[in-house]
This record gives C-alpha cells, structure tokens and sequence, in this order.
C-alpha cells in the first residue's frame, strides 16, 4: 500500500476521525435509549442517560457500548487492509487510526477512558479490574495496528527489494535520457541527470 498524504487526504482524515469521534457518542446514547427506554441527553464528547436509569442493572451497557463500537471500526479497517483494491485499503488504513487506538491505549493507564469506569463501575477500586481492563484495550487495538503496520512495511520492501523497481538501470537511464532528452529513475536516484551523469 503506497500511502500519499496530501491537503486532501489529511482534510478527509480530519472529518473521518470527527465522524468516528461522533458515532462513538451515539452508540452510548442509543444504546442508553434501549436500555432505559428513552433518550437521555448528548453533547459533543458525552453523554448522559435518561432520569431515573442510574439504579438499572444494565447501567453499564451503554458505556461499554462506545468502546465496542470503536474497536469494531478499528477491525473493520484491519479486514479492509486485506483487500486487493488499494482504495479500500487506504480505507482500511484511516479507519484503524481514525479511531485513536494508541490513545486508547495510552489513556486506559492512567484510569481514563469508558473501559475503566465500567471496570470501577463492575469490580469496584481492585488493582485487577483495572489491569484486566488495560489487558482488553491493548488485545483489542494491537492487532489493528500491527496490521496497520505490516500494511506499510510491506510496501515499503516490495519497492526496495532488488529486481522490484519498473525502473532501468543507470547506464540503461542515460542511454534513454541522451535519446529521447528527457530523464529516468527520478525516484530512485533523483540527483543523476542526464546533463551530470551522462557525459561522454
């Protein structure tokens, strides 16, 4: 996968990530609307559910519903990064980091995020729901990222693998260059011009 980030590409990421950002919000408040039988309130980056639905049993559902929602996204872009389009793949690779998962990852440390309120919520103050909780972040977003990365790495040793470049040698280069005045191989040796490497 050959990832070109450009102004357009950065402005799509950009609303991508407010996109996911955003639906993570709703899955809390719908899931809150089943579970409570009505709408509670939402802002931008919170949620809070309907009165009275504080005492339920399934209270937490709708927090775990937000983080649920997010890794499925995540999952989803490392599937895509399988796929032989390489649209969808850039797809692929947006998804998995437009839904932070190293800040997920980094944040569930501190005691932050959904994950760990419900494991304060569930187990109380226990040094083992909190590590558990760690445990299924990092399980849950590392393999994205490592798809992610493979993705790019093997990219990158496919078009530095010897014999993989469409490109000529540099004798053959100058022999075109001389031919047809114009150059070759600018990717791969941008600073051999016809004109400084092809004196007779």
């Amino acid at each position: 996968m050959q990832l070109r980030v450009g102004w357009r590409y950065l402005v799509a990421f950009a609303a991508l990530t407010i996109l996911c950002g955003t639906s993570h919000e709703f899955a809390h408040h719908f899931a809150g609307a089943l579970v409570c039988g009505e709408f509670g309130s939402k802002t931008f980056n919170s949620f809070t559910l309907a009165p009275g639905c504080e005492s339920s049993a399934w209270r937490a559902w709708p927090t775990i519903a937000g983080p649920l929602f997010t890794f499925a996204l995540m999952w989803l872009g490392a599937v895509r990064l399988r796929n032989p389009d390489e649209r969808q793949r850039q797809l692929g690779f947006a998804l998995v980091f437009a839904n932070f998962p190293i800040n997920r990852m980094g944040f569930v440390l501190f005691g932050w995020n959904d994950e760990q309120w419900v494991a304060r919520h569930e187990f109380g103050a226990s040094p083992v729901a909190f590590w558990l909780a760690v445990a299924a972040v990092w399980i849950a977003c590392l393999p994205p990222l490592i798809a992610a990365w493979r993705a790019i790495e093997t990219a990158a040793g496919r078009s530095g693998s010897p014999g993989s470049s469409s490109c000529p040698s540099s004798s053959s280069c100058c022999s075109q260059a001389v031919s047809s005045r114009n150059s070759c191989c600018s990717a791969t040796a941008s600073w051999l011009t016809p004109s400084s490497a092809c004196r007779g």
